[in-house]
């Protein structure tokens, strides 16, 4: 097999070229591999190489390099990782901080150490040839997912490697082999108790690139690990979705994710998780109904995301779109739809996501026909949702009289009484029409109102 690289891409060239002229092997490794295989054109490639760092510096020593790690160095070359093969010797199970990389020397030693079959292949660069000692291609082929040699150790060695194979699962959307699965099984309870949040996040994140992520979050369900990052929504796999669905919550769930551009990872999460209040809804309300099913799901949501470490802006957009999700948006008049763009821009909430994640709501259920015409569609094909009418507000700041000016113009002082007016103002002109959002109208409307 001959790897060829794009044209318009000179350093990977430059980079076999020098390693090779200096008699040091060359290899690519990693995803490169497997997109090579799968057809796909390489977004990075990474090497492999028997140079030591410091050799590797000395090469490219006229190029821009970036050196990191303190035991064990990695280098950059404009870029590029160029590593130096590695082995991995394990102080402690269960923790992959307690592994300590060695130099390897030959590619064989590198290959041996690495998870996935379909992860532990490498091409020759100088002559296009595939080494491939564990089977990743014909797996690749069959759409295998199978860890190198035991997959217990493998997983002992760093048991985030567990929420990886579904991942790589979703990715390549195949199954597990016998053994891998029945080692998934029986070690799922590591993922509660050896890995760090920030670790499963990145995977998450990583799953909401892939075309199917449902793949991921059944995958986790199937092995006994998903109740142990998100257990509201390993309940909705078994929770009945109700007289107005056909399916389980869980399969509602998602089928709404999944319809949702990976353009849009967060909103896409945030389709996941949306109906993810539901089984705690339905228990509280004790007449078979989800009722508030959204606030406790908005709630759980905000909560497992921090647990995982997501920033405090990530927490918010997908927990407050989980709340709005719910939000009506049928039959609206001019007056209905600036509330609900006000109820949008209190809870910070994209109205494109909210219309986004709507659809792909009313697209989900299996008992309804999702191509008919429906309210939600109305809304998007005639843009009510967006901000059609000029000079409309949504918050205090988009009114046409500032806080600065009340104070100024009513020899107020700044406080308290303020924001009440502004929001008072605000309702007003959301009541009235946004031909009352006007500097005069404003102004004599607060004196009134100063005056009561």
């Amino acid at each position: 097999m001959l790897f060829t690289f794009d044209e318009s891409i000179t350093i990977e060239h430059d980079i076999v070229r020098r390693l090779s002229d200096n008699n040091f092997e060359v290899y690519i490794v990693g995803g490169a591999v497997r997109d090579k295989l799968l057809g796909h054109t390489p977004k990075d490639i990474d090497f492999a190489t028997n140079a030591k760092p410091e050799e590797i510096e000395k090469i490219f020593s006229d190029k821009k390099i970036c050196t990191v790690g303190k035991c064990f160095k990695a280098v950059k070359v404009e870029g590029v990782d160029v590593a130096t093969y590695r082995l991995d010797r394990q102080e402690k199970l269960y923790n992959a901080k307690h592994c300590k990389p060695c130099y390897a020397d030959t590619i064989e030693e590198d290959l041996s150490r690495r998870d996935l079959t379909i992860n532990a292949m490498a091409i020759n660069a100088r002559t296009g040839k595939l080494l491939d000692l564990f089977g990743g291609k014909n797996d690749l082929n069959r759409s295998i997912i199978r860890f190198v040699g035991d997959p217990i150790q493998r997983i002992k060695e760093d048991p985030n490697r567990i929420i990886r194979a579904c991942r790589f699962l979703a990715q390549i959307e195949g199954s597990f082999s016998v053994d891998t699965l029945k080692a998934l099984t029986s070690c799922s309870h590591f993922v509660r108790d050896h890995v760090d949040p920030e670790r499963i996040q990145v995977e998450i994140m990583k799953a909401m690139t892939t075309k199917t992520p449902s793949i991921f979050f059944s995958a986790l369900y199937t092995i006994g690990a998903l109740k142990y990052i998100f257990p509201e929504m390993c309940a909705c796999f078994e929770q009945e979705g109700g007289s107005y669905h056909n399916e389980t919550v869980g399969e509602h769930c998602m089928l709404c994710g999944d319809l949702i551009s990976p353009k849009f990872p967060l909103l896409r999460l945030a389709g996941y998780m949306h109906d993810i209040g539901k089984p705690h809804a339905y228990k509280k309300a004790m007449d078979g109904s989800f009722k508030e099913h959204e606030r406790y799901g908005g709630q759980f949501t905000k909560y497992y995301l921090k647990t995982l470490r997501f920033s405090n802006e990530e927490v918010l957009t997908v927990g407050n779109l989980v709340y709005a999700h719910m939000r009506t948006c049928r039959g609206l008049t001019p007056k209905g739809i600036r509330r609900l763009h006000k109820y949008l821009a209190d809870y910070n909430v994209n109205p494109r996501d909210y219309i986004r994640l709507k659809l792909a709501d009313r697209q989900a259920n299996m008992l309804k026909d999702a191509n008919t015409f429906t309210p939600i569609k109305e809304l998007v094909i005639n843009a009510g949702i967006r901000r059609t009418e000029q000079n409309v507000p949504f918050t205090v700041r988009d009114l046409a009289i500032s806080g600065g000016q009340l104070i100024e113009e009513f020899a107020l002082k700044p406080g308290p009484i303020v924001g009440k007016i502004q929001k008072a103002l605000l309702e007003l002109v959301i009541e009235e029409g946004p031909e009352f959002n006007t500097y005069d109208i404003l102004r004599e409307k607060a004196r009134f109102m100063l005056e009561k």
